[in-house]
Order: C-alpha cells, then structure tokens, then sequence
C-alpha cells in the first residue's frame, strides 16, 4: 500500500478494541501533534458479533469524527487481541539470539549481518506460529520488528558493521498477525473507500509513548491495559518490551455482573457502570454496586498477581506500573492499586518496595495539544497511534502494509 507523504497535514488513527472502536483525527504541528477530534462507538450488545458487525461499527467511528474527508491517510492499531468475539490476534514479542563467528578476527560486513537476522526471523517467526496453534510461519505477516540490542564480546554498540568478534548476540522485537486476517481487515477498508496504509501493534505504539518522557534504559516496568474483554499486562526489561499476556477479565465482565445483580441488560448495566465510575449514583446504591465490583477486581488482582510471578524473577520485579484503559476508571481499580493489603502482599513476599503506579492521562504528555475529547485513559492507545504515525511522517521510514 501506499507510503506516508508530507502533504498531507490530517490523518486518521483508529484503535480497534473489543468491545469499541475509537478513532482520532490528527496532524503533526513542529515538534508535535494536535488532536483535532475523536470518536468512539461501541459494537452491538450481542453474544454472537458477526464480522460485518466491525465494519458497521468502524464506519460508525469515522462518522462521528467532524473534519474527516475521504482520502485521508488511515492507521490501525490492534492489541494482543481485537474486535468482537477475539476477531483479530497478534502477537508481539522481544527473542534473543546469540551467533557464534566462524571468523572472529573479520570484521561484520552488512551481507553477514543481513544473513545473521534473517536466521533469527525465521527462528522467531517459528517459534511465534505455535501461539497462532499454525503448523506453518509462513502464514504470518511481520507488522513490526526492531532491533532492540546488539552486543559483541559483551560490548553493546549501536551498529554492528566493521567490528570484529567471536559471539554476537542481540535481542529482536517482532510483532506479528495472521495474514488472512491482516487481508480482511484490508477488504474492510477498501470497501468503505477508504485509504488504510499501516497497521500497528497497540503494546510497542504504547511502549513507545511512554519512553519518550521516560527512560525505561535501568528500569523494569508493566502496563496494564484494562479493556472491555480483556486486560493487556505489557512487559519491560531494561529498556525492552519483551512481551504482552491478555487474560480474560475486563471492564465487560464488570457490567455483565451488575446486569446479573440488577436483573437488567447489559448495554443498561454499562450505562451504570459509567455513572458509577464518574460518581454519578446515588451514595445508597454506589455503595451496594462497590461490594459487587470489589470481589470482582480481587478476582482481577490475583490475575495481575500470576502473570506478574510468571514473568519477572524475585531479584527483577517492575518498579514502575501503569495503568490504562476503560476498566481503569472504577474507583475499586486505584483503592486495589494503592492502598489494599492484597497489593501490599504481592510486594512484601518480593521483599520489594511497592512500584511507582501511574494512572495514564493524555495531560502527562507533551507536544501534544488536543481539542478533542480525549481526556481519560481511554484516549492513551489512540494518542500512542497517533504519535507513532507523527514519528514515521517526520522521518519518512513507514513500514507497508
């Protein structure tokens, strides 16, 4: 597809969830970007969501983003899961490699590095088809890949060409999606008319923001990104995004248990669940909903609490989380994070000092001025899109789709 040009100055970023689909019209300004409106709307409240279901709802979305025309340059972001009923999967993860040289006193030509890499994808992409349950890697389409680490001898350097050295050993970061369904959503697009020229992996767009007023250089850190069917825990080491787990508890199951509760519709429950979270109900009915919200999110908290042993050894937990999404906004999600015993547990049995929690806003980034309505964590993924499409305008290095 197309690359990236600089005459255009508006440009459309949409993040599609599973449970929404939220779009941004954006152009870069200086050093920055300016958010000039948003839309988001939520798909059907139905068991069985049917494909055209997301073509419905994306349609929708860019209805009700004012200042939009035809022709304007399209960006997509997906996290580890998206759209109605886990529609669409990637996968994106961080894989080291180390090559011993058959020749360590010649120096690094670009055709040996070049082949060195094109082992380690083959390995990665391999190794990642298991995820998919493919029998063959070559029904994956590579959405990103960076090289996050070179290190020769032990000695880190930025490039390695013209050095000479026994072992190499460096860390990838690949993201990856099933090519039918990198080609549906490609139909999609096309036919509504519309001009679809990258597709992103939401956790590095994140990754990425978030390390332009941070250095995460000496620092573990985790994201967690409570959606509507899922939480998205996102993993950094030393610098890296090494990997994202999804589990299977988010805002929905929320309101799915409050409609159980009040004997009501979900799409009613959702409703209330906002309210709630805003502060909107009557104190009499806000406390009985937090009882009921409270087991849920312990539920959730042993969860986070799982992944989180999984991942980061007893000498290397995160020092750093944030949090993001939907789900986030409930008033239980800061009481759990910050003051409850359960959260102090999870730390005294890593004998670490509680980490740095961080409930994510557009207001924490700069160069970024937006007269939409992006004000809660909501906003954080599609602000991430944005900012990543700003950076590869700017340089002219988009990747096609």
């Amino acid at each position: 597809m197309s690359s990236f040009s600089k005459k255009d100055e508006m440009n459309l970023a949409i993040d599609i969830g599973t449970r929404t689909v939220k779009a941004v019209l954006f152009k870069k300004e200086n050093k920055g970007i300016k958010i000039l409106n948003y839309g988001k709307v939520d798909y059907p409240f139905e068991k069985n969501s049917k494909k055209n279901d997301l073509k419905q709802t994306i349609k929708e979305t860019i209805s009700e983003v004012r200042g939009f025309k035809r022709g304007r340059k399209i960006i997509v972001g997906l996290g580890e899961i998206s759209g109605p009923n886990k529609m669409i999967m990637t996968k994106g993860i961080t894989k080291k490699y180390i090559f011993q040289r058959k020749s360590p006193l010649k120096k690094i030509s670009q055709k040996e590095f070049k082949k060195i890499i094109t082992v380690a994808q083959e390995r990665s992409k391999r190794s990642v088809a298991k995820n998919f349950s493919l029998k063959k890697a070559k029904n994956l389409k590579i959405l990103k890949a960076s090289i996050e680490e070179i290190k020769i001898n032990g000695h880190q350097v930025s490039n390695p060409l013209g050095f000479s050295g026994k072992e190499l050993k460096f860390s990838i970061f690949n993201s990856y999606i099933l090519k039918e369904d990198l080609e549906f959503l490609k139909r999609i697009f096309k036919s509504l008319n519309l001009n679809l020229v990258n597709v992103l992996y939401e956790p590095y767009t994140l990754f990425s923001l978030l390390e332009s007023f941070h250095s995460f250089q000496n620092h573990n850190a985790a994201f967690l990104d409570i959606g509507g069917d899922f939480t998205q825990v996102s993993f950094i080491k030393k610098g890296m995004l090494m990997e994202t787990k999804p589990f299977s508890i988010g805002g929905q199951e929320f309101s799915a248990h409050l409609a159980k509760w009040a004997k009501i519709k979900e799409e009613k429950a959702e409703k209330i669940k906002i309210a709630y979270s805003r502060g909107l109900i009557q104190s009499s009915l806000a406390f009985k909903i937090h009882n009921l919200l409270e087991k849920d999110f312990k539920n959730w908290l042993e969860k986070v609490e799982i992944i989180l042993n999984r991942f980061f050894p007893s000498d290397s937990f995160p020092s750093f989380v944030y949090i993001l999404g939907g789900g986030s906004q409930l008033l239980e999600v800061k009481s759990l994070l910050y003051e409850s015993k359960e959260m102090d547990k999870i730390w005294k049995k890593k004998n670490f000092l509680p980490p740095k929690i961080e409930f994510l806003k557009p207001k924490h980034f700069i160069n970024i001025e937006d007269n939409s309505k992006l004000q809660d964590t909501q906003g954080i993924i599609p602000l991430s899109l944005c900012k990543e499409f700003s950076l590869n305008f700017q340089a002219g290095n988009a990747q096609k789709i």
